[in-house]
């Protein structure tokens, strides 16, 4: 079995051959427009089995007999598409509203689906709030189509370009696209559900319909989608501060993209990567990974990759009190979501290298998002921002009990350690010793738990400042095997071959590889033999997280 397969099933191939059979069937018409259109149908299939070059040279072979400004519409939209792949975002966006421009008139349902391409390039490029008005200027003038979805294009362009307006009835556009998106079985709208959801405050649902979408990528053998699938759940994991499931994802989704040339897609999934490796405290491949990352989503414009690549960054230089530096890289973030939701982490280094004014206008503006939203998480965030600017006093210390109730409320581990953390030190400082004591524990036991030393040797050196001394974790007993890791375990335990897991999972070879390294260092153990002699229970192969 070849990697392809493994990764997708048997459905890979089949596209590759479907587009075999569009070019011959258009080098056997007699009618040119058929012609045109077969070859169209080809640059496509091309376009979703991953063969990037044969997808780019099969349009520009389409172009040279397109007469229909719905033929043309349809070749300037693989075209953008091939450009958000090894391009740039802001090339995408410009032909694929070009294409969506040109259909309005004659097809509207395809205008509404070639729309929805272009925000997903402007949200990389770095600027999707005028993607969402341009849109949602653009679709108020389209007829109704009866396309499932239709309505939540509108809902949701009316809920994201609506500024701020009433928070209830922002609500309940959301909550009118979630149902819309949900319900189409088109792959672009069911995962734009979980951006739905992501604007509700509700990463948790979010997760659940990543997940469903990742399934319909496999399923449909796109090499195209299955991409875009991993990207959008290893944010939403990252956002959860997920790491493990956010690497899983990552490591995958690389692997892929690099065997078909989609620098920019492998790019985005790099600066995921960097954001685990941070959390992880590997220091020196986050940096390495990170300054890579970040010079090619320059040079491409991939704002959104710049951004998570700095934030990364950011985050680690936090984890080692590097203030100054975690500042730097946080103030040149440019993507708007990535500068609005990195606002507490740019209090904390602003505050850690001392700065006589620390921003606090990033945590009014996420405030009033978290409050839209009701999202608890970010209400946490934005607690714990307020506590750290407030210094000393009761109102600082209701604000960290604040920002605790939250982050229990929302299942936030690692966040809710974090805020522990911070408010132990704050309670040292007050000479309350006791009582910090408690968060610091409390801290330290998480930090440990999720397997990110850096904030643990934090959390311990703040403990030991107390006057108890702290000891480090024995190393036997790392972190239990995430959902994904278990299964590989249980069927290598029973005498499964990686190649078999592989195919059984949906997974290539050596994605296996990498999970089983992890189990085997997580379990302590040195070979297959001594993982089937730890009489783990047997699984039956099902479909992977990510």
């Amino acid at each position: 079995m070849n990697t392809c397969s493994a990764i997708l099933g048997p459905n890979g191939p089949w596209l590759v051959d479907a587009a075999a059979v569009f070019v011959r069937a258009a080098d056997l018409s007699t009618d040119p427009h058929g012609r045109t259109r077969r070859l169209i149908a080809a640059a496509q299939a091309y376009l979703d089995a991953g063969d990037a070059d044969a997808s780019s040279r099969t349009a520009e072979g389409a172009l040279a007999g397109a007469r229909t400004v719905a033929d043309q519409a349809a070749i300037t939209a693989v075209k953008g598409a091939l450009e958000l792949m090894r391009g740039t975002p802001g090339a995408a966006y410009d032909l694929l509203c070009a294409a969506a421009r040109a259909v309005s008139g004659e097809d509207p349902a395809r205008a509404f689906d070639f729309q929805a391409q272009a925000i997903v390039a402007s949200f990389a490029a770095g600027w999707p709030e005028r993607a969402f008005a341009e849109a949602r200027e653009f679709v108020a003038g389209l007829p109704p189509t009866g396309t499932p979805y239709e309505e939540f294009l509108r809902a949701f362009l009316e809920a994201t370009a609506g500024g701020r307006g009433d928070n209830d009835a922002v609500r309940k556009l959301l909550v009118e696209a979630l149902g819309a998106g949900t319900a189409t079985g088109v792959f672009r709208f069911a995962a734009w559900a979980g951006l739905a959801s992501v604007y509700l405050g509700d990463l948790g649902s979010a997760r659940e319909l990543a997940v469903r979408v990742m399934a319909s990528a496999r399923a449909a053998g796109s090499f195209n989608s299955l991409p875009q699938a991993l990207i959008g759940l290893g944010w939403i994991a990252v956002g959860l501060r997920d790491f493990d499931q956010a690497e899983e994802c990552a490591r995958e989704g690389i692997e892929l993209t690099r065997q078909f040339a989609q620098e920019n897609q492998e790019t985005v999934l790099q600066a995921i990567l960097v954001r685990c490796l941070a959390a992880r405290g590997q220091v020196e491949e986050c940096r390495v990974l990170g300054e890579a990352t970040l010079r090619r989503a320059l040079a491409h414009g991939i704002t959104v990759a710049a951004a998570d690549a700095r934030l990364g960054l950011a985050e680690l230089e936090l984890s080692l009190a590097h203030g100054a530096a975690a500042r730097d890289l946080i103030e040149a973030i440019s993507h708007p979501l990535h500068s609005l939701t990195a606002a507490p982490y740019l209090v904390e280094a602003a505050l850690l290298n001392g700065d006589p004014d620390p921003p606090r206008t990033g945590v009014d503006r996420l405030a009033y998002l978290a409050e839209r939203a009701q999202d608890r998480a970010l209400l946490g965030l934005v607690a714990r921002s307020r506590a750290l600017l407030a210094g000393s006093g009761d109102s600082a210390e209701s604000l960290f009990l604040e920002a605790l109730r939250y982050q229990t409320e929302r299942m936030q581990p690692f966040e809710r350690a974090r805020t522990a953390l911070a408010y132990g030190q704050f309670l040292r400082r007050a000479q309350r010793r006791r009582e910090a004591r408690v968060q610091l524990r409390d801290a330290l036991t998480t930090f440990e738990g999720l397997n990110t030393p850096l904030w643990a040797e934090r959390a311990r050196a703040e403990l030991e400042a107390t006057g108890i001394t702290a000891r480090k974790r024995d190393p036997s007993t790392l972190d239990t095997l995430t959902p994904q890791e278990m299964r590989i375990a249980k069927l290598v335990a029973g005498g499964t071959t990686n190649r078999d897991v592989a195919s059984q999972l949906f997974l290539s070879p050596k994605t296996v590889e990498y999970h089983l390294r992890k189990v085997f260092q997580k379990l302590g153990v040195s070979s297959r033999v001594e993982l089937a002699n730890l009489r783990l229970a047997p699984v039956a192969a099902g479909a992977a997280d990510c």
